[in-house]
């Protein structure tokens, strides 16, 4: 009976190195207490501990501060007030403590009372060296003829990968296994193969038992060989065997689901653990925070560092750290000073790390006195700046234009001892180049030429692009080529943006071309900036057939692409094609905007087809798109090349009742039309009615009135009537 149900468990194991089973619940880890005390690897050897004697029961504990508590708002750092100041952050640091590398505490490994730090163990056993030692062994160690067995088993599997061969050789080793021997012999694999197959075998040895410290072990080689399957398995196996399940196996759960993100079923492991009466480890805290960090779950990785304060373990800067990092990162800038602030008041020392992540964070934001404040402040607590440090500030002041003061902090960071490299270098050209410096910029890039890469041309390309100049542009891609230094798809756009936006569609088409055949997939921006310019020579079939060609390589079209390319279609006068890449931008996900319908009313109304237009003036409406000035002036120019004069006044006095507000254009549109009507008395009353408005007229204005004979400007009269239809 056991023999078959070993091989049942055999299959599973094996299954699940192949990847056939799915991956456990939440539920199928809760607590299963037995009678029998709980096996504790403990400073590689086997004790026997009961529950109860690991640590004290959770629910004795204080109650735990809330996370909201860290959003209580503070100012930033300024040079009027300390980094020392009073503010609101909950206090629930119970002791001072240092930043710099906390050492381990008890009950902060992964087993408990041991400091686990690497998962896969130490390397292989030498027979040799323990010979060499064989006096001290003999002498210090009763375990010496257990040691050697370890070793003889750990040189049989470094000799190659599991085979029937591999078998025979521990066979003939004439092994008596314990769990304690095959636990040594799994914690020193680095081969997780090797491992699995080491395990399987042992189970079908004479007078053999897994125990729970050794599914454990293997719990953790499965998980840090990311064969996730293979843990569900060894949890079915463990429950099949009747083994206990104890703080370890549940801290090495607790790893597993981290490492894997499955956030839910590592937060179910902790409340588990709790119930069970232990109380979670420094360990169990530590993977959890981090997983609930990286998965962007703030609120829950703030909670269990609060709760780990609370109960006494010190957080190592690693944590607090990435803690820092996670608030800054998603714009919390003020709750992340908080914490950062707070710490300090602790008696917390922090690190390079710490300081580097505020001063760059206050830097991206702007807030250039804040975060040399604490870049002073590093410097006179004794904290060396790294040239990260050096490059986040000088970025900050480049982004901000303050060349001058990036420039100071280079020159600081030379005196440090930190050789400017390309970094340095792209950062003070985008500085010089953002600044409007070209000449600056340009004496940069020659000192940098020797080690320029694709960012330091990219940036330069990008300055030239923008000041119109193409020649410049061209000059430099040739450059960059001449140099061996390859371009990339950054570079390739910014070139095509360049040539369409001066209409030269040819090269800009060439370098589409090259794209291709260098294998660089072009994005949404490129494609729209041809779909543009292809669409204002009237190239439509190139357009269409350039359109395909996004959808073919898989790129998703966006609203701007849908955009130009009906507005472009209706310019062309395909108002039909274009209706239908209106149907099928809808139908794609990409909701038609105000945007899309006025380009469409506005086709409509100079087709004639003013009955479609207002179609799509209610679908707009039903659609949720407002109306807008624009919507209004294509309408009322409709109806007045559609000759229905009287619709054209009327959606004129909606449009105000509606709250709408005449610009310009629309009294240009009205005025236009009017004197070409012959309603010259009407024009003038609109011309009036736009002054005593306050707009200013425009050069279209003045040659629209440019028709009037000048005595008839003065003497106008009557026709008010009329348009106030």
């Amino acid at each position: 009976m056991r023999t078959r149900l070993l091989r049942s468990q055999t299959l599973s194991v094996a299954l699940a190195i192949r990847g056939v089973l799915s991956l456990p619940t939440a539920g199928a880890i809760g607590p299963r207490i037995g009678s029998s005390p709980s096996l504790l690897i403990v400073a590689d050897r086997a004790q026997f501990l009961p529950p109860s004697s690991h640590s004290p029961i959770f629910s004795d504990r204080q109650s735990t501060p809330r996370a909201s508590d860290l959003y209580d708002g503070d100012c930033l750092p300024s040079s009027s007030h300390s980094s020392t100041d009073r503010h609101p952050f909950p206090r629930v640091f119970s002791r001072k403590f240092s930043w710099q590398a906390a050492a381990p505490q008890r009950g902060s490994g992964i087993l408990g009372d041991e400091f686990w730090t690497k998962p896969m163990g130490s390397e292989v056993v030498d027979e040799k060296e323990l010979k060499k030692k064989g006096s001290y062994w003999r002498k210090q160690d009763p375990e010496y003829q257990e040691a050697k067995i370890i070793a003889s088993v750990c040189n049989v599997l470094q000799r190659c990968e599991w085979t029937l061969e591999t078998e025979r050789a521990l066979s003939e080793l004439n092994v008596k296994l314990t769990p304690f021997l095959v636990y040594e012999v799994l914690k020193r694999q680095r081969d997780a193969e090797l491992a699995f197959g080491f395990f399987e075998w042992a189970k079908y040895q004479p007078g053999y038992r897994h125990e729970t410290a050794v599914y454990t072990r293997m719990v953790m080689i499965a998980g840090a060989s990311r064969k996730y399957e293979a843990v569900q398995a060894l949890v079915s196996e463990m429950e099949a065997e009747g083994c206990e399940r104890n703080l370890a196996f549940y801290n090495a759960l607790v790893e597993f689901f981290s490492q894997a993100q499955m956030l839910d079923e590592a937060l179910h492991t902790l409340d588990t653990i709790k119930a069970c009466g232990w109380g979670p480890t420094y360990f169990t805290y530590k993977c959890i925070i981090h997983s609930a960090l990286k998965s962007g779950n703030l609120r829950t990785g703030a909670d269990l560092f609060m709760e780990m304060m609370q109960v006494g373990f010190m957080p190592d800067n690693t944590t607090i750290n990435m803690l820092i990092d996670s608030f800054a990162k998603t714009g919390q800038l003020r709750t992340a000073y908080n914490i950062f602030r707070e710490m300090i008041e602790r008696g917390c020392v922090p690190d390079v790390y710490t300081y580097t992540i505020v001063i760059r964070s206050l830097g991206q934001k702007g807030h250039m006195d804040s975060a040399m404040k604490i870049f002073r402040d590093m410097i006179a607590a004794g904290v060396r700046p790294t040239s990260f440090t050096y490059h986040s500030l000088i970025h900050a002041f480049g982004r901000e234009g303050k060349v001058d003061e990036a420039v100071q902090l280079v020159n600081e960071m030379v005196g440090k001892g930190y050789q400017p490299g390309i970094i340095t270098y792209n950062i003070l050209i985008d500085a010089y180049a953002k600044a409007g410096d070209w000449d600056g910029a340009m004496e940069l890039f020659e000192r940098a030429k020797g080690m320029a890469d694709a960012v330091t041309y990219n940036s330069m390309l990008d300055r030239a692009v923008k000041k119109g100049d193409v020649h410049a542009a061209s000059q430099l891609f040739e450059q960059m080529g001449a140099t061996g230094c390859i371009a990339n798809k950054v570079t390739y756009a910014i070139l095509i943006r360049g040539l369409t936006k001066v209409g030269k569609v040819e090269e800009a088409c060439k370098l589409y071309e090259e794209m291709k055949r260098l294998d660089l997939k072009p994005d949404a921006t490129i494609f729209n900036n041809l779909i543009d310019c292809l669409g204002k020579r009237r190239l439509i079939d190139l357009t269409m057939r350039l359109f395909q060609e996004m959808k073919e390589q898989g790129v998703r079209p966006d609203m701007c692409t849908y955009n130009t390319l009906i507005n472009r279609l209706c310019k062309a006068g395909q108002i039909e094609t274009a209706s239908k890449i209106a149907e099928e931008m809808a139908e794609a996900g990409c909701i038609p905007g105000r945007v899309t319908y006025n380009c469409l009313i506005n086709s409509l109304g100079k087709a004639r087809k003013i009955d479609a237009a207002c179609k799509i003036f209610l679908e707009m409406q039903r659609k949720g798109a407002k109306p807008d000035v624009v919507t209004y002036t294509c309408l009322i120019d409709g109806f007045f090349i559609a000759e229905k004069v009287d619709s054209a006044l009327y959606m004129f006095q909606e449009m105000k009742k509606v709250g709408c507000y005449p610009n310009v254009v629309t009294y240009n549109v009205l005025i236009d039309h009017l004197i070409r009507q012959g309603r010259l008395p009407a024009a003038l009353n609109f011309w009036q009615e736009m002054k005593e408005k306050g707009l200013t007229p425009d050069e279209i204005t003045e040659t629209i009135l440019g028709r009037i004979p000048p005595n008839s400007r003065n003497g106008h009269g009557g026709g008010q009537d009329e348009a106030d239809k």
